[in-house]
């Protein structure tokens, strides 16, 4: 299964963004839906993606399965400091357009996954599951 961050397919983004392509600020709704994502910061939602037009920026994502990976890149570079039910992971940094292992287990399991993203020009394509 996927989870597309574009208006052309973005049908998991729990709070729906204005018919635009300009950018528009996000904040985190009380409460998270299983197998939805929220985004906090300006994002500016394309057809194909969304691009963080912040420096700092945040996804919040629960889902139930072994693996979460995202496609992403970031031109300038961005840090990614992932949580996983609240406890810190490895961090992730992203450049190039790829896909990226945010979190991986033997055991298909519930998670909240926060991503606190900094770095200006962070481009989200999709989630991948394992």
């Amino acid at each position: 299964p996927e989870m597309y961050f574009g208006s052309a397919r973005l049908e998991y983004l729990a709070t729906k963004p204005k018919a635009t392509t300009s950018t528009q600020h996000f904040e985190w709704l009380a409460g998270q839906e299983m197998n939805q994502f929220q985004l906090e910061g300006d994002w500016q939602i394309l057809p194909e993606k969304a691009i963080m037009t912040s420096n700092k920026g945040r996804v919040r994502l629960r889902y139930k399965a072994r693996s979460v990976n995202i496609v992403a890149a970031s031109p300038a570079g961005s840090s990614l400091k992932i949580f996983i039910n609240n406890v810190e992971q490895k961090p992730v940094e992203v450049n190039n357009s790829l896909l990226y292992n945010l979190y991986s287990e033997p055991d298909v399991t519930e998670h909240e996954l926060i991503i606190d993203i900094t770095g200006e020009g962070f481009e989200a394509f999709t989630f991948t599951f394992g």
